[in-house]
């Protein structure tokens, strides 16, 4: 009697994962460097600039794309199948440093990874970076904090917030992901408009 009844159990079980149907696969999304709007002439910084690792709390620290729906404003959600390669603190640091070596900002950009001596450091924090699929207008909307340290002395040089949205073009999360690319490559921009002349 055991015995049948542990056969009848495993023939249920394989009739319940069969009418279940095959699980949705997980979808993973690359950030591109945006590219500067303008390359400056000579470089605004003598040495090497290392954009050092962004910071970033909550659900932020995770790889999930997160989205905010206009009738549940308090309430930060997460798509079950859509993520980004790295968490997005990662993919901004990453991002801003290509960027701000192709608009040649410092003589030389690198990343802590290179262990280069820095002459200016840049670090930040992401503190939004979210989808809104309102259906009358949806769009993406990001916010940084970034800071320029000068090495030699720890001085500050700037620090700034910086917050920017962009609407999404179409209805796939592709059409998102190019969305946040616009929106960083101003708050980039941003940045390099902001560091001071010398």
């Amino acid at each position: 009697m055991t015995r049948r009844r542990a056969n009848l159990a495993a023939g249920l079980l394989l009739a319940l994962v069969g009418c279940g149907g095959p699980a949705e696969r997980d979808h993973f999304y690359v950030l591109q460097a945006p590219e500067p709007t303008a390359r400056l002439a000579t470089p605004r910084l003598k040495g090497n600039l290392v954009v050092g690792s962004f910071a970033a709390r909550g659900l932020l620290l995770e790889r999930a794309v997160l989205f905010w729906q206009p009738d549940a404003p308090r309430e930060l959600q997460q798509y079950r199948n859509h993520l980004w390669n790295e968490p997005p603190a990662r993919l901004v640091d990453q991002t801003l440093a290509q960027f701000l070596r192709d608009a040649n900002l410092a003589e030389t950009v690198t990343t802590p990874d290179t262990r280069a001596i820095a002459s200016y450091a840049a670090f930040g924090t992401v503190l939004r970076f979210e989808h809104r699929p309102d259906a009358a207008s949806p769009s993406v909307a990001v916010e940084l904090e970034i800071s320029l340290v000068r090495a030699e002395d720890r001085q500050v040089v700037l620090l700034k917030r910086y917050a920017d949205g962009e609407r999404v073009a179409g209805p796939a999360i592709g059409d998102v992901v190019l969305a946040f690319e616009r929106a960083l490559q101003r708050v980039y921009q941003h940045f390099i408009d902001d560091v001071p002349r010398p």
